[in-house]
């Protein structure tokens, strides 16, 4: 649309440092020689009236990187809070928007999309392999091979109180 830069919201202080965590962590303990993982608001074109942003994603090594968005589905998405308006939208609530964005991305391919939630210390676990999960800190979360993301373990490991 025809906003201004300062229009454009960005990520609050614990926000951005809890994705770059996570980040770190994944990078740390998936094989990058399989995997490319991609932070910074990456965007995905899903068609031509559905442009999204991701936090976090994961692709095969092999997706190509140019100047454009994405045109295919991330194997896994990490959102830390929700960046989006939601007054502005037509979404009700956070719940509905959570919902919606993540069906739309299982729809597109992504296997699994993960909402870490800081007010409420709680994670929605999403995917098409069996129900959707909502967990708490604590959970240790399966991502990809033998990487396990434990929210409270790696906000205790990094020193990040929220």
């Amino acid at each position: 649309g025809n906003l201004k830069p300062e229009d454009i919201m960005g990520s609050s202080s614990i926000q951005a440092a809890i994705v770059y965590a996570i980040g770190i962590f994944i990078g740390n303990n998936l094989d990058r020689k399989k995997y490319t993982i991609v932070s910074n608001e990456a965007g995905l074109r899903l068609d031509k009236e559905n442009n999204f942003s991701n936090d976090l994603a994961i692709f095969h090594k092999n997706v190509k990187l140019n100047r454009h968005y994405f045109n295919i589905a991330p194997i896994l998405a990490i959102e830390v809070d929700i960046k989006a308006d939601i007054n502005e939208s037509p979404f009700a609530t956070n719940e509905d928007y959570i919902i919606t964005k993540s069906q739309k991305m299982l729809d597109f391919g992504t296997q699994q999309v993960i909402w870490i939630l800081t007010q409420s210390k709680k994670i929605f676990i999403v995917s098409n392999d069996g129900p959707w999960k909502i967990v708490g800190f604590d959970y240790d979360i399966s991502l990809l091979e033998n990487c396990v993301l434990n929210m409270k373990t790696l906000l205790l490991n990094e020193e990040i109180t929220i």
